[in-house]
């Protein structure tokens, strides 16, 4: 038979089990069973200087993270800005929107894009949808001439319509005539050579001749007859020789290849 007050006693026993262990959670030592099943003291860890110190580093930290990423989001929203306003740029530009062409080349040459600098300079040099001027178009241009080649090269040819790279091309011909003559443009050398051999490299025979000139006498670039040879050759080739040049035929001008 049940005793009531045996199970009385067991029930208060468990309870005041149950809140002793309470008591025990709720003091700075925490008590655990150690793999004997003896209650040992556990220390609760407090926070103290260090904690702090550790707390205010890893905040530092993420406010070092959290201004990289702006950062970081910053230069992809300006090439993202530099494409667009240049590709809309393009687009206009193949539409013969000249005037439209011109007001997006300008938004990227203000951020620095290489071709868009090269358009608005081209722009401001021919009257592409603005009035001429070649004064500001020197200062344009002449940046562009100080990138490498193949960077103005290999960009209009992969943002340029094949119908339209023909007549560019022979712009940026006439670009390398106008600094070497000097027409409406501070005579320079230098950057003539550089837009002819943009122009050479884009296939423009009438600059292969010119830069081959330049080459044979030194004029902008390091004197150079194989490489004069080798433009003069390309240029025959394609139907646009020079008389009395048969010079560029001697042997030793054969099988060299060359990096204008």
């Amino acid at each position: 038979m049940i005793d009531p007050d045996e199970q009385c006693k067991k029930k208060l026993s468990k309870s005041s089990s149950f809140l002793q262990l309470q008591s025990f959670t709720s003091t700075p030592l925490k008590r655990s069973r150690s793999m004997f099943g003896q209650l040992v003291d556990k220390n609760v860890v407090s926070v103290t200087e260090q904690d702090t110190a550790i707390l205010d580093y890893y905040a530092a930290s993420e406010n070092i993270i959290h201004t990289a990423a702006v950062s970081i989001s910053s230069v992809y929203s300006t090439i993202n800005t530099q494409g667009n306003n240049l590709l809309v740029g393009i687009e206009f530009f193949e539409k013969g929107e000249l005037d439209l062409a011109y007001g997006y080349w300008k938004l990227a040459a203000e951020t620095d894009s290489l071709l868009g600098i090269f358009f608005y300079g081209l722009s401001l040099r021919h009257g592409w949808g603005c009035r001429k001027s070649p004064a500001l178009a020197v200062r344009f241009l002449q940046k562009a001439a100080e990138y490498p080649i193949l960077d103005l090269q290999s960009g209009i040819n992969h943002f340029i319509s094949a119908d339209k790279i023909e007549p560019l091309v022979s712009s940026i011909y006439e670009l390398g005539n106008f600094f070497w003559h000097g027409w409406e443009v501070p005579k320079s050398v230098t950057t003539a050579t550089f837009f002819f051999k943009v122009a050479s490299s884009m296939g423009n025979t009438d600059a292969m001749n010119d830069l081959g000139f330049c080459y044979k006498h030194g004029h902008g670039v390091e004197k150079d007859d194989v490489k004069a040879a080798q433009l003069y050759r390309v240029a025959e080739t394609e139907g646009n020789g020079l008389v009395d040049n048969n010079w560029i035929w001697q042997e030793q001008y054969n099988n060299i290849e060359i990096n204008t």
